[in-house]
């Protein structure tokens, strides 16, 4: 490559930027197509004259090179012996993206006319007769010089906010530390470190719905790798090609390709059996229901570390590196959250183009999900009092989802899943429409509050199946599970015609077929039809790793990008080095999220429990010790109440012929001495808004 941008008397410094940039590289029809350089080398590069003034900064510049099939075809007489030729012909299509090291004095622009009219000569192509064309371009974003951040407003206040919060923390510890005898309930032992780690670490005997832990822990695994395998897809390789073809077409990859939706309708399901478990609960223990309760303890839980997050993606996350792919990944997505934080706080986000917009972007499921929770007392109230009416409803709801998203893909001609292969303008209507639409998502969040209400009706195992029918189930599931997962490597396949039914068959049912399997493993879990699998979800250690999952989902994309974005040179794609990364990349994602619940979330449930606790004595038919119902932080049963006989006692919401169905389905009695265990349980199973995923 040859590179006569300017000349110098003094060779060393010329040498250099031509070092620094890229050259003719080998491995382009594998994939290997986005050239960096060496970025640190390029801006190192600089000359003083004898009054220490700078007469020469480098620029590193990431240039875009299109190839295009030259219209018409080249006639006979261009020449056929030219490999390089050869070479960009088979590579039509491609964007290449090239690194070039120039003075700081030199604009994108100049550039960019520079590559136009030299391109064929820098890629040793036949510059009279090429059978393509080459197209450069060049943006100023991606043109980087070495000079020191620049902080805004919004950046102070973020460090202010921070710095606020960390002092906070450290004196509320401080506090704790040396006064460990104060109430564990008191407002300024909020933001213990001390405190909040006992409850965040805490691991307790097995109880209700233990295998819960398992599942979401396992399932936001699940999600972690689905989504750095599409970090990879970005992520410049020397074999780029086999990344997105081994997703598309190696069957072995199914339940990567397919695995993110999977994973996202297991916690719908788990969100709508613990919201139908927690509130059936609040009924039994004669709490009245109030709907701005119900909605304001939902927000105030779940979105102040949200909007820490939302923040420190608009300020902070672009400050914290650099590279020759940073400003394409960070300034993106700063400015996304600078200009649409507010639909993230409104948990409307889920409702605008994936590409263009998005503001932390897998976040689309807090708002999927929190619009559910709005909806949710439309069919819970019915269901607990008009039990027979409730199920006809929650019947006839589950047709929604199915109508709706068969008929939208059927008229859109929309791919059968979220395809990797569809372009920008498809992707941009298909995510609002059907991946993150809270109508879409809705049929596994219907099962899990039908598996609620089957659960509190099969209490004390008064359901026995009879093992031919155990067995069945188990079978018939798993052979849905297998269809569900490996059915889009139909849709792949090169010589599968696309069928507009096929598509709209698959995208309405397999979330449904997929709420299913994940609602037996938790039913045969509880109810005794799982063995080792029951043990296994139900290991204890689950429980600190699941109350972690909703931090790790806010911080984990975070991780990601930082990784794409600090890049310097192309690696190779292996699932060995994909893999390997993830489990590094999981600890560090476990330590935020550990760090993002210890600063952020538990305190605000702290605050919740010390100021907005429901009031003592609030159901005459449910009366609690004063100790009881200090600890709670939601309006759940106290765990050292005693039971309410519902049987005698006709003054709670609903007839006693409706209460009496969950008349013995509470907790067992807290031990007194332990004063986290009521709060580890509802950590468990009441706050599912703030321990979901997404």
């Amino acid at each position: 490559m040859k590179v006569h941008l300017w000349r110098d008397a003094n060779c060393n410094r010329v040498c250099v930027v031509y070092d620094s940039s890229t050259k003719v590289p080998d491995g382009l029809l594998t994939g290997n197509v986005v050239q960096l350089g060496n970025f640190d080398e390029c801006l190192a590069t600089h000359a003083l004259d004898a009054d220490g003034h700078g007469l020469f900064w480098g620029q590193y510049c990431l240039a875009g090179l299109a190839v295009e099939r030259a219209w018409p075809p080249p006639n006979a007489s261009a020449p056929a012996n030219n490999f390089s030729n050869h070479l960009l012909a088979a590579l039509a299509g491609h964007r290449l993206q090239w690194a070039v090291c120039l003075p700081a004095s030199c604009a994108a622009e100049d550039l960019e006319a520079h590559l136009q009219a030299r391109m064929p000569e820098l890629l040793l192509a036949d510059a009279e007769a090429p059978p393509f064309e080459l197209r450069a371009s060049v943006r100023a974003a991606n043109c980087y010089r070495a000079r020191a951040a620049q902080l805004d407003e919004a950046d102070w206040g973020a460090i202010l906010l921070l710095a606020t919060v960390f002092a906070i923390v450290m004196a509320s510890t401080a506090y704790d530390v040396t006064h460990p005898d104060t109430n564990k309930d008191a407002l300024w032992l909020a933001f213990s470190v001390r405190k909040n780690a006992a409850a965040l670490f805490a691991t307790r005997a097995h109880g209700q719905m233990a295998s819960v832990n398992g599942i979401k822990f396992l399932s936001m695994a699940w999600v972690l790798l689905f989504h750095k395998y599409c970090v990879m897809v970005e992520t410049p390789n020397d074999n780029s090609d086999v990344v997105l073809e081994g997703l598309k077409y190696d069957w072995t990859q199914m339940p990567i390709s397919n695995g993110g939706t999977m994973a996202v309708n297991s916690f719908f399901v788990i969100g709508g059996l613990l919201l139908t478990h927690g509130f059936i609960r609040d009924r039994v223990a004669g709490r009245p229901f109030s709907l701005v309760s119900f909605y304001v303890y939902r927000y105030i839980r779940i979105t102040p570390v949200y909007a820490v997050v939302v923040a420190v993606y608009a300020t902070l996350l672009y400050h914290m590196g650099s590279g020759p792919l940073w400003n394409p990944v960070m300034a993106m997505h700063r400015e996304n959250c600078r200009h649409h934080w507010w639909r993230n706080l409104l948990y409307i986000n889920n409702y605008q183009p994936v590409t263009s917009e998005l503001c932390v972007v897998q976040t689309w499921y807090l708002a999927a999900d929190m619009q559910l929770y709005w909806l949710s007392p439309l069919l819970l109230w019915p269901l607990w009092r008009w039990p027979r009416v409730g199920r006809a409803l929650l019947a006839t709801l589950l047709v929604v989802p199915l109508a709706s998203t068969f008929w939208i893909t059927y008229a859109r001609r929309y791919p059968w899943a979220d395809a990797k292969d569809v372009s920008n303008e498809i992707r941009n209507s298909y995510f609002p429409l059907i991946h993150a639409s809270a109508y879409a998502r809705s049929a596994p969040f219907l099962v899990g509050v039908a598996l609620a209400w089957a659960l509190h009706l099969t209490r004390k195992n008064r359901l026995r199946l009879p093992a031919v029918v155990v067995a069945l189930a188990w079978v018939s599931l798993g052979c849905i599970s297998w269809t569900i997962t490996y059915a889009l490597y139909i849709y792949y396949k090169p010589d599968h015609a696309y069928s507009a039914l096929e598509a709209a068959s698959f995208q309405a049912l397999h979330p449904l077929g997929w709420g299913l399997i994940v609602a037996w493993l938790i039913f045969a879990c509880e109810r005794g039809y799982a063995g080792p699998v029951a043990a296994l979800l139900s290991w204890r250690w689950w429980q600190p790793l699941s109350r972690l999952t909703y931090t790790a989902y806010l911080v984990h994309f975070a991780v990601f990008y930082y990784d794409l974005g600090v890049t310097r040179s192309p690696g190779h794609y292996t699932h060995y080095n994909v893999v390997h990364i993830v489990l590094g990349d999981l600890v560090l994602i476990l330590l935020l999220a550990s760090a993002a619940a210890l600063a952020f979330e538990l305190p605000v449930l702290n605050i919740d429990r010390a100021l907005l606790k429901p009031k003592q004595g609030a159901s005459a038919s449910a009366p609690a010790p004063a100790k009881a119902m200090q600890r709670l932080s939601v309006p759940a049963v106290a765990l050292g109440a005693p039971r309410p006989s519902l049987r005698s006692n006709g003054s709670a919401p609903g007839a006693a012929h409706v209460n009496v169905a969950f008349e013995d389905d509470l907790p067992a009695p807290a031990p007194e001495h332990d004063q986290n265990n009521s709060f580890n349980f509802q950590l468990n199973y009441f706050s599912i808004e703030v321990f979901q995923l997404q």
